[in-house]
Parts: C-alpha cells; structure tokens; sequence
C-alpha cells in the first residue's frame, strides 16, 4: 500500500521531502531528524526521547527520520555462487 501523505497534527506532510533533499539528509548520517513541511530540519539527535521532547517543546507538526548511516552511498554487495 502506497501513502500519498503523511499526516501530522493537522498537516500534510510530503512523504518525498527525503528523496528530494538527499544532499541535506546525508549530513545527519546515523542520527534522528525532526522534518517540518515548511522549515524543512527543525532537529536532529542521536537519541529519539531527546529529540522528541525538543520538537513538543516547539508546538510546531514534525515527522521523526532516522537516517541509515550508508544514506546516499553506493554500496557494492559481494555476490557468491555455491557451485
């Protein structure tokens, strides 16, 4: 099933925001990110509970990230062959 929305506290959230701004995300390698429709990074932090208490702390709609440490890397997996 494919999501048009991601929806926040009353407002739509663009679900392709992370695909759009790879260059930007891959800075935070490894670490949460709080994306908001409009400010785009609000936070970011390695841990969750830390970051979450933050973004309530700003009252503004927020869509937690976490960031796989390869994001925007080429990996070249090894393939091997039983014969």
């Amino acid at each position: 099933m494919k999501y048009k929305h991601m929806k926040t506290k009353n407002q739509l959230m663009d679900p392709n925001w992370v695909n759009r701004n790879q260059e930007i995300v891959s800075k935070y390698a490894g670490k949460w990110i709080a994306i908001n429709n409009e400010k785009g990074i609000i936070g970011y932090n390695d841990s969750l509970k830390e970051l979450k208490s933050f973004c309530d702390a700003m009252d503004i709609p927020y869509v937690f990230y976490g960031v796989p440490l390869h994001f925007g890397k080429m990996r070249v997996l090894p393939i091997r062959f039983k014969i």
